[in-house]
């Protein structure tokens, strides 16, 4: 509704209404075509390929039921009024967010929290705190493959995927995971992971950058897929642990005379 001293301009696809107020009151009007009833039929009408629009002639002959000008009236204060309230609780819902966000940031972020003056920062936080993982804190236990969240939500175990993201990681991963929330893309090893999943493993288990990253040809990853399989071959069904493929690396290393492995 365009109240009094109001511009607007239309836009592509719009439509002004100018209601005959000696017939019916504006805000009636309103409420009554946004009623699930009349945009059922308006709708219903409606074409387009990518904006659905409703031509005019059908705004024009759309029916309207009018009663009495009182009862319009009192209808659309009812209505309006409800309207207001929920107006008025979003803006200072939104307030409330906003001071919310201020506090968690002022607190958390910033550690300008209440007597933060003669607190000692430890590793990164106040002493007598301490970093817990969330499922600790809510006392439930997270899904792992809980997006975001869960242990294993960005882990995979099959070659073809470990593959592709030696390759070009964008392309398997939505973002940057590791810069945005400390979590990397981890490979869990098995039967089906590859020589480009172990590749992939050492390179994130032990931080290679540059010229220090295997491929997935190198000799030793080569040994150590050949390890891998052959756990499985002799009727091993659970992931290779961390523990498992850093001890087989170095002892590989060892054999190799690989010093990168040894730092």
């Amino acid at each position: 509704i365009i109240k009094n001293g109001e511009k607007v301009c239309l836009g592509q696809r719009t439509v002004l209404i100018r209601p005959d107020k000696r017939k019916v009151n504006p805000d009636f009007l309103t409420y009554y075509i946004l009623a699930p009833q009349q945009q059922y039929e308006l709708l219903g009408t409606a074409n387009g390929a990518t904006v659905a629009h409703v031509n005019i002639p059908v705004i024009k002959n759309l029916p309207v039921e009018l009663p009495d000008k009182k009862i319009q009236q009192k209808a659309a204060d009812i209505l309006k009024a409800y309207d207001d309230l929920i107006e008025n609780n979003v803006w200072q819902i939104k307030l409330l967010d906003e001071a919310s966000q201020r506090l968690y940031k002022e607190w958390f972020v910033e550690l300008k929290f209440v007597g933060y003056e003669t607190c000692n920062i430890k590793a990164g936080i106040p002493e007598g705190w301490e970093y817990l993982p969330l499922q600790d804190v809510i006392g439930y236990e997270i899904p792992p493959m809980t997006p975001f969240i869960g242990k294993n939500f960005n882990v995979t175990r099959a070659g073809i995927h470990a593959d592709g993201i030696l390759k070009n990681e964008e392309i398997y991963n939505i973002f940057d995971t590791n810069k945005f929330l400390d979590r990397p893309v981890k490979i869990a090893i098995s039967n089906t992971s590859g020589t480009s999943g172990i590749a992939h493993w050492i390179n994130s288990f032990y931080n290679f950058k540059g010229n220090d990253v295997v491929d997935k040809k190198d000799e030793l990853v080569e040994i150590v897929k050949e390890w891998v399989d052959e756990q499985y071959n002799e009727g091993r069904v659970t992931m290779i642990t961390d523990g498992e493929l850093e001890a087989i690396v170095k002892e590989t290393a060892v054999k190799l005379n690989q010093e990168k492995y040894l730092r």
